[in-house]
């Protein structure tokens, strides 16, 4: 009788637990119906120049890093614009440009001052990167145009590349 008991006690337990779990999760699901609308991840839109003008944008470049992996070189209609993810640990981001042609890296290192903003709660945080300056650069020239980077889609940085 005791064995029937306990498993008839289980069972019921197991029919509350199942409720509740249902219950939580269709509460769960209702909170996060809201998409977000913006990016979370602000990136440093960088317009690019070569300084031959007789060159191919595309044909120049090898690649543009920064925090250790490969970032989108051309992803604007005239191929020369670049979309860079700051180091949103650090207060630094370092960027390297190599050549097809040369045999020269380009470095670029910035600093900024980060704050850290609730987009939503859908979306989470945003980090936003103020006060931006070039604290080392052998780029043959530079222009900052926005000292602030944020969601918007607005350069920042003009370069102008060998």
């Amino acid at each position: 009788m005791n064995k029937i008991t306990a498993l008839v006690e289980l069972l019921f337990l197991s029919k509350h637990i199942k409720v509740f779990f249902l219950v939580f999760s269709m509460f769960l699901i209702s909170c996060v119906d809201k998409q977000c609308f913006f990016s979370v991840s602000p990136k440093l839109y960088i317009d690019a120049k070569l300084t031959d003008t007789s060159l191919s944008f595309v044909d120049t470049l090898q690649s543009v890093s920064a925090l250790g992996r490969l970032d989108t070189i051309a992803n604007a209609k005239e191929g020369n614009r670049l979309a860079i993810t700051l180091n949103p640990t650090s207060d630094t981001t370092a960027i390297t440009i190599s050549y097809k042609k040369l045999k020269h890296i380009d470095t670029l290192i910035l600093n900024y001052n980060r704050e850290i903003a609730l987009g939503s709660p859908e979306c989470g945080y945003i980090t936003f990167f103020k006060n931006l300056h070039v604290i080392r650069t052998t780029l043959p020239k530079l222009q900052i145009i926005r000292t602030n980077v944020d969601t918007s889609k607005i350069t920042t940085l003009r370069i102008f590349l060998r």
